[in-house]
C-alpha cells in the first residue's frame, strides 16, 4: 500500500494503468478482422460447406440436385465493443442445392471467433424453403454460384 504523502508512487501507478489499458485496447483492435475480410472468410467457409453438402447427398437423391447449386448470405451482423470480445460477427447462410419442386434448403448459422480468425458453424437445419425466397427477390448478397 502506498502512503498518502507518496504522490510520486500514485502518479507512477496511474501511468502504468493507462499504459496497460492503451496496450490492451490496441491489442483488441489489432485482433479484429475487417468487415471485408469477415465476408471473404464467410464465403470461403460457405464454399467448403457446399462441397461437403453435395458429397453427402445419397446416390438415390442425386437426380434432384440442381445443375448449379448456390447459397445466399441471408443475415450478417458485426459486433462492436465489449460484445465482440469472443465473437466478432454472426451470419446465416441458406444453401439451395435441391430442385425447387422438393422445396427444401439447408440453413446454417455461423459465428466468427475473433481470436481464431475463423467462422464456426453452430447450427445446421434442413427446412422448407422460406416463402420470401420463393415469392420475391432474395435477401442478403444474392445467389452465389458454387463451383
Amino acid at each position: 500500500m502506498i502512503a498518502p504523502w507518496n504522490w510520486i508512487g500514485r502518479v507512477a501507478l496511474l501511468i502504468k494503468a493507462n499504459i496497460l489499458w492503451t496496450l490492451g485496447a490496441l491489442l483488441l483492435v489489432q485482433c479484429m478482422s475487417s468487415s471485408h475480410d469477415l465476408r471473404k472468410y464467410l464465403s470461403e467457409a460457405a464454399e467448403e460447406d457446399m462441397k461437403v453438402i453435395l458429397q453427402d447427398i445419397p446416390p438415390g437423391a442425386k437426380s434432384a440436385v440442381l445443375t448449379k447449386p448456390y447459397y445466399i448470405i441471408d443475415e450478417f451482423e458485426e459486433f462492436k465493443g465489449d460484445t465482440a470480445l469472443v465473437y466478432q460477427a454472426r451470419a446465416q447462410v441458406v444453401f439451395f442445392y435441391l430442385d425447387a419442386s422438393v422445396g427444401l434448403c439447408q440453413i446454417r448459422k455461423y459465428r466468427f471467433k475473433r481470436r481464431a480468425h475463423s467462422w464456426e458453424r453452430y447450427q445446421v437445419d434442413l427446412k422448407h424453403t422460406p416463402q420470401r425466397f420463393i415469392d420475391g427477390p432474395t435477401l442478403g448478397e444474392g445467389p452465389v454460384p458454387s463451383n
